[in-house]
């Protein structure tokens, strides 16, 4: 509860402040002298604390065929709904763009959800999937962590990202963000191989015994794997749990 100011609250606060002379401070707030001689307690009623507004998180995920302005069109759309793009993934694979957003809105504009799905599904080619998050995973706490970056390059062969995330979960452990890519050595040689991402590892599991176990996993699949330290680990786009829009 917060309570409101009136002119005997700041004759009051004047005295608290002991100065030497209270009347000249009291002309200098352009208050009159009468002030002085007023009760200590102020009788005005207290007013209570606006809450802030509730957010609600929905999850967008958007793709079609590539083109110059595509994210400036989802974004004004996004913008013109009350929504606020908090976190957004963009690829562009073999000329078709997709795009993943975690779009807020507070109580007063969540009602425009549906509107956005609609203005999203206006643009040309456009396909649009939303979805909101569960209300009590966003209360959850997620459990503790260690955020490591691992870094996988080897010829490309089919299985190598299936293997790798299979021996991930094996061990309880999380991909918070995954990209995998072709890379040309030279003419005439098969590409390598790169896969990069950010995994979240339980605080009991020993870094050192995970690394050490990689060596079998390494000369199964003919590939060189590497596990760093992440000091500023990647925010998490949304909770694992989704509830579909209505």
């Amino acid at each position: 509860l917060r309570r409101a100011w009136c002119e005997c609250c700041v004759a009051d606060r004047i005295n608290m402040m002991r100065m030497a002379r209270a009347l000249p401070e009291l002309w200098r707030y352009n208050l009159p002298a009468s002030m002085c001689r007023r009760a200590p307690l102020c009788k005005m009623p207290l007013t209570q604390e606006e809450p802030l507004p509730e957010v609600q998180q929905l999850v967008v995920t958007a793709s079609g065929p590539d083109r110059p302005g595509i994210v400036a069109r989802l974004s004004k759309r996004v913008l013109d709904c009350g929504g606020n793009v908090e976190v957004s993934r963009m690829a562009r694979l073999a000329g078709e763009f997709s795009i993943l957003m975690l779009v807020t809105f507070d109580i007063t504009t969540a009602r425009k959800a549906e509107q956005l799905r609609n203005s999203l599904l206006q643009i040309e080619g456009l396909q649009v999937n939303t979805r909101w998050t569960a209300n009590d995973s966003l209360s959850k706490a997620r459990p503790q962590h260690k955020f490591r970056k691992i870094l996988l390059r080897g010829v490309d062969n089919p299985g190598l990202v299936y293997n790798l995330t299979e021996y991930l979960s094996s061990h309880g452990i999380n991909i918070e963000s995954l990209e995998t890519y072709t890379q040309e050595v030279s003419p005439g040689s098969p590409p390598l191989f790169m896969m990069e991402g950010v995994i979240a590892m339980p605080v009991g599991l020993s870094t050192a015994t995970f690394i050490h176990n990689l060596d079998t996993l390494q000369a199964t699949l003919g590939a060189e794997i590497s596990i760093t330290e992440l000091l500023n680990p990647v925010r998490k786009l949304a909770p694992s749990s989704l509830e579909e829009s209505s």
